[in-house]
């Protein structure tokens, strides 16, 4: 029989611990950091990015287009053209301009205490509200899935490319939500504020030159199964 000697167990002990420290180091390299209240609460939230927004709104008020007038290059044209953009819609009940928005934003967070992570330089919070306090929802959603279209739009889906699925005119009824997304990315290390959309979370369009590689893959991936409904 062959017992193990002192030299002989060394070299396991040692191993097991290498490899507990590997794991121990892997799970504090890949811990997810909170981004808190303080970090909403400082995000800038550039003209360009609330001009974007405009796209989720049924209309703004009289003071904030003389506000994005007075702060910006944008027109009168401009902004009646990006409020028809396809687009989920936030309710004029709700909100009535995207600053309004980002303050209902920020006291909804803190005051439901809710909790988001960076996952890298990006964080994704989502706020639901409540159908006692908004019976009729706080907006609609505009997003359906390919597999939801009839049968004579599906069968022409395969021969179709991105661009081209996302031209497509489809009416359909919109569903009403409760549901607000906002989604932040560092830049510089400053959190800055990239959209606020209602309804079930959607990447933003594919855009190679403004997201990363794995930004583009996610919104191929997605917005090549669903569509915006007119």
């Amino acid at each position: 029989m062959q017992f193990f000697g002192t030299e002989n167990r060394k070299p396991f002990f040692r191993f097991f611990t290498l490899t507990v420290g590997r794991q121990a180091g892997t799970c504090i390299k890949h811990m997810a950091l909170s981004c808190s209240y303080n970090d909403i609460k400082r995000a800038d939230f550039p003209i360009e990015r609330q001009f974007h927004v405009l796209k989720h709104f049924c209309e703004v008020n009289p003071e904030y287009r003389q506000y994005l007038l007075h702060n910006s290059e944008y027109s009168y044209e401009d902004i009646d053209n990006q409020i028809k953009e396809k687009g989920s819609r936030f309710f004029n009940s709700f909100v009535s301009d995207p600053l309004q928005l980002l303050d209902i934003v920020v006291n909804k967070f803190k005051s439901d205490g809710v909790e988001a992570d960076w996952l890298g330089d990006r964080c994704e919070v989502r706020l639901n509200f409540s159908k006692e306090h908004f019976p009729e929802g706080i907006g609609e959603d505009h997003i359906i899935h390919i597999d939801k279209l009839p049968d004579e739009i599906k069968d022409q889906l395969p021969d179709l490319e991105y661009e081209t699925l996302q031209r497509l005119q489809f009416t359909s009824q919109s569903k009403k939500t409760w549901t607000v997304n906002m989604i932040i990315k560092k830049i510089d290390t400053k959190p800055v504020i990239i959209t606020i959309f209602p309804g079930v979370y959607a990447p933003l369009l594919p855009n190679h030159e403004e997201q990363t590689d794995e930004e583009y893959r996610k919104s191929m991936e997605f917005w090549s199964k669903h569509i915006l409904i007119s």
